[in-house]
């Protein structure tokens, strides 16, 4: 109606011809006070102008579906509950296109009505009052599309097939010629002041022999990181690629590395560069599972050395006894 009022008197005037029932609902009535009989009128018209479209496409089927105009000009079809003490519209429902865009609008509202139920629910609902040829597939297929229905009932994505794995991983080499690293922890033990103090472990594991290395630090930093690699060099040989996470101890320990190539940033450091260069990759950033076969590893020593503390107060030395059992494991 408001836009009724807002249209030139010659577009009125066509509208009237072709609409005679706006007369009754614009005429005489305040343009923001609606009744219901004004909204059963309006709803009317809107499925008189819907159902223009399936007199000829049902004009063949007619008597199979028993259609048949009302005394309010409205299509609709009769069924096999005429005997019900059911309403009018659930035994005679209105007809509408299966096509239309305003059939859209009524799975929609039925559909809201539910509480974004399935097919079978909103069906009920729509069948209510109204009859779609073909309802349960057009429904099907608005449901398929209805957003928050996605949000909520949407499947998770599938990955894509696992690629063939690195030359790194299958090719024959010596052990830890290629490793994995990652840091575990923090694991509560006391020191030797009988302080409560944090220690991490980090976990190196060969790519081919998955061969395991535990190594104890004592905080996160570059250096610490640094150290534990050198140890692990001393054991087990050089190591030609490295893997790991973009965790930051990891990347700032490679940027110290490489920064230590073009100037001096610490003796120790430039001398380790020196005699033992190896390749560092890390990994995508927020892909784990890029990194599954040094986190698997670190799962089975985390549950390995939980078990063994169960919520002792350990000092340092009894802590790397632990470790080095558990990487005897």
């Amino acid at each position: 109606m408001h836009v009724y009022v807002k249209i030139s008197d010659t577009r009125q005037t066509r509208l009237n011809e072709a609409l005679p029932e706006l007369k009754i609902i614009t005429d005489g009535r305040p343009l923001c006070k609606l009744n219901a009989k004004d909204l059963k009128i309006s709803e009317n018209i809107l499925i008189k102008f819907m159902q223009k479209e399936i007199t000829q496409e049902y004009e063949k089927k007619r008597e199979n579906l028993c259609i048949y105009r009302d005394d309010d000009g409205l299509l609709r079809c009769k069924g096999r509950m005429q005997n019900c003490h059911l309403g009018k519209d659930i035994k005679e429902p209105i007809i509408l296109p299966s096509k239309h865009p305003m059939t859209t609008l009524f799975i929609k509202e039925a559909h809201s009505r539910c509480g974004h139920q399935g097919v079978n629910c909103t069906l009920a609902g729509i069948r209510q009052r109204f009859w779609i040829p073909k309802g349960r597939q057009i429904v099907k297929n608005f449901i398929r599309k209805c957003i928050i229905c996605k949000r909520w009932n949407g499947r998770p994505y599938f990955y894509p097939d696992s690629p063939p794995l690195p030359h790194s991983r299958i090719d024959p080499s010596r052990p830890f010629a290629h490793v994995g690293i990652d840091l575990a922890g923090p694991f509560r033990i006391v020191d030797s002041e009988k302080q409560q103090c944090k220690r991490w472990v980090m976990l190196a594991t060969c790519m081919t022999t998955r061969a395991v290395h535990l190594e104890i630090v004592n905080n996160l930093s570059a250096n610490e990181t640094i150290n534990a690699i050198r140890r692990l060099i001393a054991r087990r040989g050089k190591p030609e690629i490295i893997i790991s996470d973009n965790g930051t101890n990891f990347t700032l320990s490679n940027d110290i590395l490489k920064d230590c190539e073009n100037k001096i940033f610490c003796d120790k450091v430039e001398e380790f560069l020196t005699t033992e260069k190896v390749e560092w990759r890390f990994i995508t950033p927020l892909s784990p599972w890029k990194g599954g076969f040094y986190e698997r590893m670190i799962g089975i020593m985390k549950n390995v050395l939980r078990k063994f503390m169960n919520k002792r107060n350990i000092d340092e030395r009894h802590f790397l006894t632990l470790v080095i059992e558990t990487e005897a494991m």
